[in-house]
């Protein structure tokens, strides 16, 4: 009986980190095919840490929600909080050619330069191949192995289980 319900963990287990690496694959995919509006992204990004502005977590979190808002009348309230901090007309200019464009139904937070690092693929393949070897061909698990392998990568658990790829 013990080791039914092991064995029963063990699939669980695998089925999570599979998962894990197949939306690994969908994140890179998108990164590869949206690399533009990425990089207008990383542009914007990095002209919002130039500039002396006291919040700029709060700037980007007002310019994601400006880009990611659909509905006209939001859509205008974010824009002139958005007037109202920031002087650099040359980021609202990036934010309003950007916005028709973005097609990225990620989170933009997921797309910043420390996160595509983390997950790109070759540090992921560098993380399969490790895991594979401890877990002696992803067949013994040690919970503790497991345990900081799926803190690290939770935030590819969220996507996949919140079903962010698919979201409009």
């Amino acid at each position: 009986m013990l080791k039914a319900a092991d064995k029963k963990m063990e699939n669980k287990e695998k089925d999570r980190i599979i998962r894990i690496f197949e939306t690994a694959i969908h994140y890179n995919l998108i990164i590869k095919k949206y690399h533009h509006q990425i990089e207008t992204l990383d542009y914007l990004v990095d002209l919002i840490f130039l500039c002396e502005y006291k919040n700029k977590e709060n700037v980007l979190e007002i310019i994601r929600d400006y880009l990611l808002e659909k509905e006209p009348t939001a859509e205008s309230l974010l824009y002139a909080k958005l007037q109202n901090k920031i002087k650099n007309h040359f980021i609202l200019f990036l934010a309003n050619y950007l916005k028709p464009y973005l097609s990225i139904t990620l989170p933009l937070d997921f797309f910043l330069k420390e996160k595509r690092l983390k997950y790109s693929p070759k540090l992921l393949l560098g993380k399969y191949f490790e895991l594979h070897k401890v877990t002696n061909g992803l067949n013994f698990f040690d919970e503790k192995i497991l345990s900081l392998f799926f803190k690290e990568f939770s935030e590819l658990e969220f996507i996949r289980d919140n079903n962010l790829f698919l979201r409009s």
